[in-house]
């Protein structure tokens, strides 16, 4: 069995300049934003469309929960850090 998953399951790696903070919940409030950007696009010229609310808030919504990920992130970055990567907190 291992010999089959070595074979036809794809190795990812992950490079230095990933998004380790990025979770499914991010991608689909992403995906609903583009969503509502397109829709937002096509109702340009009316004002009051509600289109224009909804993606406002998804828009905030979208940036808050990203502020908290990489926040999360970062914090669980410096709770394990260790002597191997002080170094690479003391980059940033």
């Amino acid at each position: 069995i291992l010999a089959v998953i070595a074979e036809k399951v794809p190795m990812t790696r992950l490079c230095p300049t990933s998004r380790c903070w990025w979770t499914q919940q991010l991608a689909d409030l992403k995906e609903l934003y583009s969503k509502l950007s397109h829709q937002l696009y096509m109702h340009q010229a009316v004002p009051k469309h509600p289109s224009h609310a909804q993606h406002k808030d998804i828009a905030a919504q979208f940036k808050r929960e990203v502020d908290l990920a990489k926040e999360r992130h970062w914090h669980k970055f410096l709770k394990d850090i260790d002597e191997h990567t002080i170094w690479t907190a003391n980059k940033y």
